[in-house]
């Protein structure tokens, strides 16, 4: 199955924002989003703005606490594995914080998680310019995504 990336380009926060605001309409209950991208992309930027579609509004870089749960209407996880070397130990952690209905944000993934029956997302951020972004949204379970 040949999967279909969707790209964008942000030129600025807004763009960044209507593209969050429309991907939040594909993300359901159970998904994981993995974001890639170098030292200042974004990345950080994208998941609190996509926690703010769902209730959180307190989202911050979780470099130093490595994963931040956040319950509101969903159970909002990110995880920062920028200084993690031991994606494994990451599984036995966040079993215990995937209460459904959840979300899960990667920051700086090292593989994909092997968890049943969830959509997963690949979001991969480069910079071309000073202001100007390429985003690359891949849908990892399903062939096709537009946004």
């Amino acid at each position: 199955m040949m999967r279909v990336p969707q790209t964008t380009f942000s030129a600025s926060c807004k763009d960044t924002d209507s593209l969050v605001i429309k991907f939040s309409k594909l993300i359901s209950p159970n998904s994981i989003i993995y974001l890639n991208g170098d030292v200042g992309t974004g990345k950080t930027y994208l998941a609190k703005k996509l926690a703010e579609q769902f209730g959180i509004c307190d989202l911050s870089s979780s470099s130093y606490e490595r994963i931040s749960i956040h319950k509101e209407q969903i159970n909002f996880i990110h995880c920062d594995l920028y200084r993690d070397e031991n994606s494994n130990m990451l599984l036995c952690e966040l079993d215990y914080h995937l209460i459904e209905p959840w979300i899960l944000v990667i920051e700086w993934p090292k593989q994909y998680l092997p968890i049943q029956n969830c959509e997963q997302f690949l979001v991969n951020i480069s910079v071309l310019k000073k202001n100007k972004r390429s985003i690359i949204i891949e849908h990892l379970t399903n062939s096709e995504i537009t946004i």
